[in-house]
């Protein structure tokens, strides 16, 4: 295939590495066409900025030597679009076809493969069933009796820190719903850049079972927010573990039902432009046209609809950009601020909720701000209970994730 005339280079994912002794850049494509890894050199990103459309070769060796005083020869510039456009890392038409034909093979499968077994939980169903029931799942507090729940937020942290928050909260929804059909999941989109709102028609499958989707709920949904925006990036949903972690304790809780809940599985973007200019999501036309449409379609299918979120807290520690790691006052001050959040989640109050964390410019690096206010103004009022609320410090770092366990009652 003829080399692109003007590169475009793609949105690809840099992260800082030490490669034999030097400073380098690790490049992987977040949105999962593209499974290739390119390592390049610091000096390379003032070539690479110029991959920008505008420029041919013949621009690209002129500007290089212009600003750098480098004469880059031809068949160099060449040999390095070639490497790029061999790992779909450019736009036109060698991605396009590619992604293309990835899409294809995602769509066509019979369900969307667990791919966290094995490490985040028990890939084996005696040994997954055994894991779930030996889970301690004790709250700190409990709704009140008689309660009838219409949803959770729990946590997407790996299953071995994380387990027992969900368990306790799926616990509580198996038996103040059991009359459930369908599950709303909100699943934190960490790789999702352009879309707030992301379905799928594949179904999660789990080491239990496939966990069923709800075709139709799915595709009303589609409809309302349109299909090319809804299923553009929905290849990220093969390796997104918020979904999935989700999946887990649906098909734990089908096990013991007659008619099994199906699930709606939405990866929810990140909603941080709206905290840096200030403005609440439910502004914004597709905010409001998904809230709506999730609140309308229940009930014209008259579906009775749990909401759960797939959501962690606070990112602190130097792998966030942090030059330390949390010393006890600094955890305690993170735990009064994560509390003092979830406080307004658990009025039910959306507003608020915004404007508390846009107040602090999400200092704490919420993720699963968007889900969690997602869910919020999904379930209008609904009120919530506080069952757990932990902070890990993963073995061996000095990076601290906050995450919690939440109920909410149908108001």
């Amino acid at each position: 295939m003829a080399l692109p005339h003007k590169p475009i280079l793609r949105g690809l994912e840099p992260t800082p590495i030490q490669h034999e002794g030097r400073s380098m850049l690790l490049l992987r494509d977040p949105s999962g066409v593209s499974d290739a890894e390119l390592v390049i050199s610091r000096a390379a990103v003032a070539v690479l900025r110029l991959f920008d459309g505008e420029h041919t070769i013949e621009d690209i060796q002129a500007s290089i030597l212009k600003d750098h005083g480098t004469l880059l020869e031809r068949e160099q510039l060449e040999a390095l679009v070639r490497r790029f456009d061999d790992a779909y890392f450019l736009e036109g038409a060698t991605f396009d076809a590619r992604k293309s034909a990835v899409e294809a093979d995602y769509r066509n499968a019979a369900r969307r493969p667990f791919v966290h077994s094995g490490i985040a939980y028990p890939d084996d169903p005696l040994e997954l069933r055994a894991w779930f029931e030996a889970l301690n799942t004790v709250p700190e507090a409990k709704p009140r009796e008689g309660a009838r729940l219409c949803g959770a937020a729990v946590p997407h942290i790996d299953l071995r820190f994380g387990g027992a928050s969900n368990a306790c909260a799926h616990r509580l929804l198996a038996a103040a719903a059991p009359l459930a059909d369908t599950v709303i999941v909100l699943g934190t989109g960490h790789k999702a850049i352009d879309d707030p709102f992301t379905l799928t028609r594949v179904p999660y499958a789990t080491p239990l079972a496939d966990v069923p989707n709800d075709l139709e709920f799915v595709d009303a949904l589609a409809a309302r927010i349109g299909p090319e925006r809804a299923y553009r990036a929905e290849l990220l949903h093969r390796e997104e573990h918020s979904i999935e972690f989700q999946a887990i304790f649906v098909a734990l809780r089908n096990q013991a039902r007659d008619r099994p809940l199906s699930i709606v599985p939405v990866l929810v973007g990140s909603f941080h432009e709206f905290i840096e200019r200030e403005r609440d999501p439910i502004e914004d036309d597709r905010i409001a046209t998904f809230v709506g449409a999730a609140r309308d379609e229940a009930k014209r299918l008259g579906r009775n609809v749990l909401v759960v979120s797939s959501i962690d807290l606070a990112h602190l520690g130097p792998r966030y950009g942090d030059p330390t790691g949390l010393d006890p006052d600094r955890a305690h001050d993170v735990e009064v601020a994560d509390r003092e959040l979830l406080e307004f989640a658990a009025r039910g109050d959306a507003g608020g909720f915004f404007e508390h964390n846009a107040a602090c410019n999400d200092e704490r690096r919420i993720c699963g701000f968007s889900a969690l206010y997602t869910q919020l103004r999904i379930l209008r009022g609904a009120r919530g209970t506080l069952l757990r609320y932990d902070q890990t410090t993963f073995p061996g770092s000095r990076d601290t994730v906050s995450h919690c366990s939440m109920v909410f009652e149908a108001p």
